[in-house]
Formats: C-alpha cells, structure tokens, sequence
C-alpha cells in the first residue's frame, strides 16, 4: 500500500461511518454487543496505551483479567492476530511495525494509524495524554500540543 492511501484523511468520514455501523459507534447502548466491538475496543485501547505491542501482549493482559477462563493463551492471541489482519489492518486502523526479537523469533508488532488514533478519540476511550505521550514522534505537530490544549481548556 502506499503512502497516500494510508493517510488520506478524505475517506475518513466514510470509514468512520462504516465502523460505527458494524460497531455501533459511540453511543451504543442496546443489550447487544454487536459482534467485534468488545474485540475492537480491547485493542485499540491496548495499543493507545503501549505502543508497537505483540498480539501475545494484547492477549495476557485479557487472560490474565479472566483467570476463570479455560481458554489457553494462545487461542486468545491467535483470535487477536486473525481480527488485527482480518479486519483492522484493511480498514487502515492498525499497522505492522518493525518485528520485536524474543528468543530466536522475530514477532510482528502493531501500532495505530492516524486513522486508529481518530477513531479510538471518535469512541472516547481513552486517555489523551497516553496517546499524546506514546504518539507524539509520529504527530509532533497534533500531540506535541497537548500542553497547549491543557492550559487553555484545563485538566478534563
């Protein structure tokens, strides 16, 4: 894929209209989860706050919340790596980063887009200062600002 269609902002509002159609966006609230949206919130929320993670990483933290559970760690991460390829990586929310060396492998990591970022910020989340803190290199000239933002507006 190249550079421009991974960050032309002119087909974000069709791509956020197509979430929140198969998510049910921000104001959800019937009984029903739609199918997804518990998986989709898990991992944008995990990247937001640790960048270039491993779909190892994303999974032990929900293993770990649910000791209770009798499903084993690798079924978690494999059902993370299929929804990150399947769903999130074609929607340009989520991007492969240089592999992580454990042992002798090389694990892929991921990271979010701009696209991510703005869709995370869309759902309201997250906490703005872990993004501005762990995306601030990639965007100096949006989270670089924060501060800015903070004394004008105040602390919420």
């Amino acid at each position: 894929m190249n550079f421009e269609y991974q960050t032309n902002l002119k087909s974000y509002p069709f791509l956020i209209k197509e979430l929140d159609i198969i998510y049910g966006g921000p104001n959800f609230k019937q009984k029903r989860l739609p199918k997804g949206r518990k998986r989709l919130m898990q991992i944008l929320k995990h990247l937001s706050i640790y960048k270039n993670s491993t779909c190892k990483d994303i999974a032990k933290i929900e293993w770990d919340n649910d000791l209770s559970t009798k499903v084993k760690l690798k079924s978690i991460t494999d059902d993370i790596r299929k929804f990150i390829n399947e769903k999130l990586i074609p929607k340009r929310l989520v991007i492969t980063k240089e592999p992580k060396k454990i042992g002798n492998k090389k694990i892929k990591t991921y990271d979010l887009t701009i696209f991510g970022i703005l869709y995370i910020i869309h759902m309201d989340c997250v906490n703005l200062e872990n993004i501005s803190r762990n995306y601030k290199e990639e965007h100096p000239l949006v989270f670089g600002r924060i501060d800015i933002f903070k004394k004008v507006f105040g602390k919420n």
